[in-house]
């Protein structure tokens, strides 16, 4: 108890991870550690007793954002200061933070990460306030004024006027008594022990009120903090209670289940008509795959080998995987790497025709043309694409290339007939 007494004039910053395993951290104003533990099924009210036991909570924190409301309730319980973070903290930053200290799991190191991230937060002003601090001024009081928001100045002004108040009251009393005396030099020694000792009594009574008024708001909030909790736990019971009645009624049991069951019926016959859609689209799927693959290839259709680029790399690439043959039709994806050169050293090797995606260059196509390799963009001839190969109907082929021959000729034509 002495123990107690004793810390409950120190404040603290307490780091707290809630949930089934709660884990506590607690620091003083130095940053030096008074404990870490973790608990499971604890109590609130145990919890809050433990905390109270190391000192007066002037700062609350935790490791995640948004903050629990358990840690929001602790704060309000102790009219503390509420550490709130932007961001949950990464488990690199809490390895980071805790590195050096004794943490028997995660809650216990997840509430430590949180006290030392709030005392970082004051660590620079906690210096300053040591370097401006006036001997006869008491250091925690004037921290937790700063961390309550106000300045440092104001702070160890208003302790050194109220330390005036109480000196120059405890001066009035020990006056009083000493006039009362008869004026010896025996009364005088007396009276000047009377005020010191009155003094000191003042002091420690004033002290003693100022904590006292402390506790009781703190018990005044911790007693709301009860009786809302129980207010919660009776409404808990009372809908627990009528689950407990709608659960006994067979009934409504059986109604239930039956209910169930159609559903389930209902549903297992939705899930066999899809099954067998998706069979039979999986069966077409499965065909127009081969045809891509060139394992099977539908009357009437013509595979196109495809090469991804236009360059002699790729052209090297495509021959050595799948052979590049006479009549064979060439689907180029991307043309824009390839030039005159490019497309003769495909022409020679005798293809049928050439379908491009995108940005075949004017150069290659008018040497395709030059060297009668009809060229056509896919948005001409529809293509269906899969893999390694493309599949086109080889009448549209057909019809395409007799066009471009026929257009071709009579160009040729008007230009004999011009010269």
């Amino acid at each position: 108890m002495a123990v107690a007494r004793q810390n409950a004039h120190r404040y603290t910053i307490v780091g707290v991870d809630p949930g089934t395993t709660v884990g506590v951290a607690i620091l003083d104003l130095n940053g030096k550690l008074l404990s870490v533990f973790s608990s499971k099924n604890c109590t609130f009210s145990s919890l809050i007793n433990r905390i109270i036991s190391y000192g007066k909570p002037l700062v609350v924190a935790t490791d995640v954002s948004p903050t629990p409301s358990t840690v929001k309730k602790i704060s309000t319980i102790f009219a503390s200061v509420l550490h709130e973070l932007n961001e949950s903290m990464s488990v690199e930053y809490k390895e980071r933070l805790t590195r050096g200290y004794k943490c028997k799991n995660t809650h216990e190191r997840d509430a430590l990460a949180a006290c030392l991230d709030a005392f970082h937060k004051y660590k620079a002003k906690f210096s300053q306030i040591r370097k401006k601090l006036p001997p006869d001024v008491p250091e925690e009081e004037v921290k937790a004024m700063v961390i309550r928001g106000i300045s440092i100045k104001s702070a160890i002004n208003k302790l050194k006027s109220e330390r005036k108040e109480e000196e120059e009251t405890a001066e009035s009393t020990g006056n009083m008594r000493g006039s009362a005396e008869n004026g010896s030099g025996d009364a005088n020694e007396r009276n000047e022990r009377d005020v010191e000792i009155l003094r000191s009594e003042i002091l420690r009574l004033k002290e003693e009120n100022r904590r006292k008024d402390e506790e009781i708001k703190r018990l005044r909030s911790f007693c709301e903090c009860l009786k809302q909790e129980l207010s919660r736990k009776e409404q808990e019971i009372r809908e627990l209670e009528r689950k407990i009645a709608e659960e006994r009624s067979e009934k409504r049991r059986e109604v239930l289940q039956d209910r169930e069951v159609k559903r389930l019926k209902a549903e297992i016959e939705r899930l066999n008509a899809e099954l067998r859609e998706i069979r039979a689209e999986n069966d077409e799927l499965r065909e127009i795959v081969e045809e891509l693959r060139g394992e099977r290839v539908r009357e009437g259709m013509l595979r196109v080998k495809i090469l991804r680029n236009f360059s002699k790399k790729a052209i090297e690439e495509l021959e050595s995987k799948f052979g590049l043959n006479e009549g064979d039709v060439i689907f180029i994806e991307d043309g824009s790497g390839g030039g005159p050169k490019t497309a003769e050293m495909l022409a020679e090797k005798g293809i049928r025709a050439v379908i491009y995606g995108k940005n075949l260059s004017h150069f290659a196509y008018e040497r395709f043309a030059a060297l009668g390799v009809p060229t056509f963009h896919a948005d001409e001839i529809p293509l269906r694409r899969g893999g390694d190969f493309a599949l086109v109907e080889e009448r549209i082929l057909r019809r395409k290339i007799a066009e471009m021959r026929k257009k071709t000729q009579t160009e040729e034509e008007k230009v004999l007939l011009s010269v």
